[in-house]
């Protein structure tokens, strides 16, 4: 059952973001996460035969990876709006997408810093333990992933919106640092919780 909630959580996760991208007019973001996952799926297949592709649910779980890879784009295309179009009110048209992009690019810096952690101190006993359940976590649980994201999002709005009274789709170093951090603490949680779940 938490395996079917996994699968629904990234379709729909999937579905919308790329809605709301589209629906913004950001084709680049939203072109460049569909060939990613097509350039994935066919890669895999050839060297998991079988096991991997387009028809298979391995590449459809990471559509968080797609979405922060192409989010490129995103950063482009927000510069240059908001830059030349000082009639539109950005915080109006991007700001959901701007904390869905600040988020993803956070919760990945704080993933691949866990990882390098790991990869610096293996093979300890450690290390055997928590990477299996980094794996599980990112791309075979992504439901958890989903979930902190939220939670991030949620604490990057209220901080500006509410705290700041600044529109949400401005960022500071020191709110990039407190973030990664805070992805870094949270995600610590679910791997260590996934590991211990994992040993019972």
């Amino acid at each position: 059952m938490v395996a079917d909630w996994n699968v629904w959580s990234a379709a729909v996760y999937g579905l919308i973001w790329l809605l709301l991208i589209f629906r913004a007019g950001m084709f680049q973001w939203f072109w460049g996460s569909v060939l990613l996952w097509l350039g994935v799926s066919v890669l895999g297949s050839r060297l998991l035969l079988g096991i991997w592709g387009m028809t298979h649910i391995g590449p459809l779980m990471l559509p968080h990876f797609y979405l922060t890879v192409a989010s490129v784009f995103f950063w482009i295309d927000f510069r240059q709006a908001t830059a030349e179009d000082a009639a539109v009110k950005p915080d109006r048209r991007f700001e959901w997408l701007a904390l869905f992009a600040l988020s993803n690019m956070v919760m990945t810096a704080a993933f691949v810093l866990t990882l390098g952690l790991m990869w610096y101190h293996y093979p300890n006993g450690l290390t055997l333990a928590v990477l299996p359940a980094m794996l599980q976590f990112y791309a075979l649980q992504p439901l958890d992933w989903f979930v902190l994201q939220a939670v991030l999002m949620a604490v990057f709005y209220v901080h500006r919106r509410l705290i700041e009274r600044r529109p949400a789709y401005c960022f500071s170093l020191r709110q990039w640092y407190a973030g990664c951090l805070l992805a870094f603490v949270l995600q610590w949680g679910c791997i260590i919780g996934i590991a211990l779940d994992g040993r019972m």
